[in-house]
Formats: C-alpha cells, structure tokens, sequence
C-alpha cells in the first residue's frame, strides 16, 4: 500500500529543510503525491470503508468500525522486529525496532 498525499509548508518551514544533504530535506510526502498504486489503493479503502458504514446498523451500539482485524494487530505486534502495532480507523501504524545500523532518517538508502 503506498500513501497519496501533498506535501504544503511555508517559506519559513521550506528553507528549514533546505540543505545539500539527505539529513536536511524534507523526505515525506511528495514522492508518492499521486502515485498511481497509491490512488487505487485509496479508492478500494474508501470503497471498503463505505461497505463498512453501509453494515453500521448490523453492528453493536459503537461508533467505532475496526478495518483492520483486532487479534492480527496483536499478533503483528508480537513479531520479533515490531515494537508496537496499533490500528484505528483505516490507519495501521507500526513501530520497527532500530536495528542499530546507523539507519534511519539519514540512512543511505
């Protein structure tokens, strides 16, 4: 799954990551601002997500709407690489236990 998104900042935010190194710029963002897997990937989300409020009322009395399944965000969470997992909405988040390497936000590649 890649993200679709823009990337918008002020000048004064802009010139902060200005810089002749990877460590300087501004990564996030605009390399994938309306990649083509990223927009179907967008439109099937939004497309489940309807399917999902559609069965709202077949549900119990809770707002909420799990997209991603409760027990594999546990158990993605138990995996030897993974410091925590967690899901809300549409949105599954991970957190990769550093390697020490020296990767990261500068890492090479």
């Amino acid at each position: 799954l890649l993200p679709m998104s823009v990337t918008l900042a002020s000048d004064d935010v802009f010139s902060t990551f200005l810089g002749d190194s990877k460590a300087e710029a501004l990564l996030h963002g605009h390399s994938y601002t309306a990649h083509p897997v990223g927009c179907v990937s967008g439109l099937h989300a939004l497309d489940t997500f309807d399917k999902m409020l559609a069965t709202r009322g077949n549900t119990a009395n809770d707002d909420t709407i799990p997209y991603f399944n409760t027990l594999d965000v546990i158990e993605l969470s138990k995996l030897p690489l993974v410091q925590e997992s967690m899901s809300l909405g549409t949105v599954l988040a991970v957190t990769i236990e550093p390697d020490g390497s020296g990767g990261g936000y500068a890492a090479a590649s």
